[in-house]
Parts: structure tokens; sequence; C-alpha cells
């Protein structure tokens, strides 16, 4: 039972960190277009600063989640 549901938040925080990460800002627009942050102006860049920022932090934390949920489930598996 708790492996199956740790599997299903396995899945869930995957789908998460893929969509953060096509969320992150770049070189070119990506699918930051999206969420408006296609045209960017001078006065809106303060803004756009902490909420890059607190993506960023937000993909850190579910990577890290997904690194944790990776060691847990294979020693799941394993025994």
């Amino acid at each position: 039972m708790l492996k199956t549901v740790l599997e299903l938040v396995y899945i869930a925080v995957c789908a998460l960190v893929i969509v953060l990460v096509l969320m992150q800002p770049g070189s070119g627009t990506g699918l930051g277009a999206l969420t408006g942050n296609a045209g960017r102006s001078r006065a809106s860049v303060r803004h756009l600063q902490t909420r890059e920022d607190r993506l960023v932090i937000l993909t850190r934390v579910a990577v890290l989640l997904f690194l944790a949920l990776t060691v847990v489930l294979v020693y799941l598996w394993m025994r």
C-alpha cells in the first residue's frame, strides 16, 4: 500500500519537475510564453525577478523531493 502511494506521488513529482524546468527562463521564450513572460517591459523587471527566483526555489525543492523519493523507492523495490 505504501509503495503504491509513493509511486503515485513519484509520478506526480516527475510531472511537476518537467513542467517547472520547461517554465524556466532561457535564451528563448520556451513555455514561458504561456504564462505571459514573452514580452518583458522595463517596468515589470523587478516583479519578474522575484517570480523567477520563486520558480527556481520551487524547482530545486521539487528536484530534491524527486531524488529522495527515488532513493526510497529503490530501497523498497530491492527488499
